[in-house]
């Protein structure tokens, strides 16, 4: 029987857009009507996040609301394995978390296996609030910025020339052509406030000519100029098939056309374990982003939240990928109001971000979640005092000189550019 169905991705986590986006491509092919209105659905799949409260907040709220429409719902995302005691209170429904997101197909009529489907895609459609082209020009055209932008430009031209740049410049201002590839799944890390790797499972990373194949389709016939790599941590890519992530960089930016690429969501140490390839292989000016979540930078606060690196190792190669390769947009994320933070770390983490220089990032509130080691530590704040700490990387971003905005118009993240 054929269904309609209403997506709805209550997320902004690229990875679950990614899914989103599969599945709509799944459900078509089998003949099912994707639609618009939920008022017209036999069925509902709504994506949820639940990394941290702010996403989970989302996710609930959309998840009480969708439930009105009396429809058959089902609920894709990780919030059913990061906090089912709060799910359970108010839903008891189908529930499909990443882990298992093969058995979406046991809900629908098929000839075509998911499996056909579980890849890489153009994931526009299914942002949950995509970043619009007027918010764009507002923020290239204020007047402060022009000059920020001009200089970027011309730095830019210097290494991309005139032409290349300015293709660069537009597909990004309008969103245009972004194509992720989806490499693996699955996480290899412990980290003690994370709650993820529950609901994401252990990794299984793709075959590398599986996935060059599909990057040299998108690129030469999807015309795609914009690839982006998508994992739950893209330097684990290649330990469950006696590879590394060095390895599919090094076959992605020898295809011969042009298009850049952006690394999401990289651990600071495989920067460390592969420094001298990954820095031979930016010499081939496609790889322009990278998101490096250095999360702090004391490293008291580090082994707090398990994870293994040493900072200023990571503050020495991060700065010598940067003068090496002006071009690279660098982006981290900080957690802020750690356990036990003091006020000390709070400059130290703003000092990082100014000295690296990295170039965006997110600043986010730390918050419980459930059964993970952080949240049975001593030394947690309020949360009139966690607000107080976002105030302060707030005011101290201005300082040095970053543009600032508190997301969603409130404390729980900061967005900062220079």
């Amino acid at each position: 029987m054929k269904r309609k169905v209403y997506l709805y991705n209550a997320t902004e986590c690229p990875r679950r857009t990614l899914d989103c986006t599969n599945i709509r491509d799944f459900l078509k092919e089998n003949g099912h009507f994707i639609v618009e209105n939920p008022e017209e659905a036999d069925d509902i799949l709504l994506f949820t996040c639940a990394a941290w409260d702010m996403p989970e907040q989302y996710s609930v709220e959309a998840l009480k609301k969708l439930k009105t429409y009396q429809k058959n719902l089902i609920l894709m995302g990780c919030l059913s394995e990061i906090n089912p005691e709060l799910l359970d209170m108010f839903f008891n429904g189908i529930k499909i978390p990443p882990k298992t997101l093969h058995s979406i197909q046991n809900h629908f009529s098929h000839e075509t296996s998911f499996s056909c489907f579980d890849r890489g895609n153009d994931c526009s459609s299914y942002l949950r609030r995509p970043f619009e082209i007027q918010r764009n020009l507002t923020r290239i055209s204020s007047i402060r910025n022009i000059p920020k932008q001009l200089f970027r430009y011309v730095k830019s031209s210097v290494y991309f020339g005139p032409v290349r740049t300015f293709r660069m410049a537009f597909d990004l201002l309008t969103r245009k052509k972004e194509y992720s590839l989806k490499i693996a799944t699955g996480c290899v890390w412990n980290c003690s406030y994370c709650a993820v790797k529950w609901a994401i499972g252990r990794l299984v990373s793709r075959p590398l000519e599986e996935c060059d194949e599909e990057a040299r389709e998108a690129v030469r016939e999807g015309g795609y100029r914009r690839v982006r790599l998508i994992a739950d941590d893209v330097g684990s890519y290649g330990l469950d098939i006696g590879i590394s992530f060095v390895d599919i960089l090094d076959r992605l930016t020898r295809i011969n056309k042009f298009f850049t690429l952006s690394l999401g969501e990289l651990n600071p140490v495989w920067i460390l374990r592969h420094y001298e390839q990954f820095n031979e292989i930016l010499k081939r000016k496609k790889i322009v982003s990278l998101v490096v979540p250095v999360q702090s930078a004391s490293q008291r606060i580090i082994g707090l939240m398990n994870r293994k690196y040493d900072i200023e190792s990571v503050k020495e190669h991060l700065s010598g990928l940067k003068r090496r390769h002006r071009y690279l947009h660098l982006i981290t994320h900080i957690i802020a109001a750690f356990p036990t933070e003091t006020s000390e770390e709070i400059n130290k983490n703003v000092s990082f971000i100014r000295d690296v220089p990295i170039d965006a990032g997110n600043v986010i509130m730390y918050s419980d979640r459930p059964g993970t080691e952080s949240s049975k530590m001593d030394g947690h704040f309020p949360q009139e005092e966690k607000e107080r700490r976002m105030g302060e990387y707030f005011r101290l971003l201005k300082k040095s000189r970053y543009q600032a905005e508190f997301r969603e118009k409130t404390p729980y993240a900061i967005y900062f550019t220079r």
